[in-house]
C-alpha cells in the first residue's frame, strides 16, 4: 500500500520531500524504514536516518541516499510501509483514501498546456496509471518519474512530461 509520494530532493544532504497520501506526514516520524517502489515496480527497502516535518511534508534522510544527486533520482516514486513497522496503518480503507487525494487535481504539461483533471488512479502490477479527462477526451498516463514531473496537492496541480506517443 502506497503511503507517500516523493516530490523531490530537499537541500544538499540527500533528504527527500515526501507527500503523505493521507495528510499525516507525522506518521513517518515513527518509521525505521520505508519501501521505495521503482518505476519498474521493483521494491527496495531503505533505512531511515532521520525524519522531520516541514510545511505539511515529511523530509526523510535515507541511510542509502548520500547526497542531493542520489535523492533527485527518487523523485516521482511512491513509498510503502514495511511490514510490522510502528507506522503501519490500521485499516485497509486508508489505502483508498490516500489515492483519493490525487483525484480532482488539474494536470498540465511542462510547457503549460492543460490536459484535464485527474479522474482516477488505476492500480496495476507495475505502477499506477492516472486517467486524465478533459470533457470526453481521456488520457492514460503511467505514474512514473519519467512522466510525473511535479505533484502539488495543496494547489491542486500536477505537471507531466508525457512520453512520445502518449498524447
Amino acid at each position: 500500500m502506497d503511503v507517500g509520494l516523493i516530490l523531490g530532493a530537499f537541500g544538499i544532504k540527500g533528504e527527500v520531500r515526501i507527500l503523505s497520501l493521507n495528510d499525516e506526514p507525522e506518521r513517518f516520524l515513527e518509521c525505521k524504514s520505508l519501501v521505495i517502489v521503482g518505476a519498474d515496480g521493483s521494491e527496495t527497502t531503505y533505512g531511515i536516518e532521520k525524519v522531520r516535518i516541514h510545511k505539511k511534508h515529511a523530509l526523510v534522510k535515507f541511510d542509502e541516499v548520500p547526497d542531493r544527486t542520489a535523492s533527485e533520482g527518487l523523485k516521482g516514486l511512491y513509498v510503502r510501509l514495511t511490514e510490522n513497522d510502528a507506522c503501519q496503518p490500521t485499516t485497509a480503507e486508508e489505502s483508498r483514501l490516500e489515492r483519493d487525494k490525487l483525484t480532482g487535481i488539474e494536470v498540465f504539461t511542462k510547457s503549460g498546456d492543460r490536459l484535464g483533471v485527474l479522474e482516477e488512479v488505476i492500480q496495476t502490477g507495475a505502477n499506477d496509471v492516472y486517467e486524465i479527462k478533459d470533457g470526453e477526451k481521456s488520457i492514460l498516463l503511467p505514474a512514473i518519474s519519467e512522466v510525473i514531473i511535479e505533484v502539488d496537492i495543496e494547489n491542486g496541480r500536477m505537471v507531466v512530461d508525457p512520453l512520445p506517443g502518449l498524447l
